[in-house]
């Protein structure tokens, strides 16, 4: 699945996470304690500048 990820700062980007409970994994990762930083697609940030996760609408072109 798809998720923009926007920061404090206003920049964003999309990453994709996929596997089995991947989202689960990466909700707790982001509330938990214990974490300072987090590996977003390849990006490493502090888990604190983090704004928003919010998964990406997928849509479907059809042929015409």
């Amino acid at each position: 699945m798809q998720y923009r990820v926007t920061l404090h700062n206003g920049q964003g980007f999309n990453i994709i996470v996929s596997g089995e409970n991947a989202s689960e994994e990466l909700t707790k990762n982001l509330n938990s304690r214990e974490t300072i930083f987090i590996n977003l697609g390849g990006c490493i940030v502090q888990k604190n500048t983090v704004a928003t996760v919010l998964p990406v609408e997928q849509t479907t072109e059809s042929a015409q």
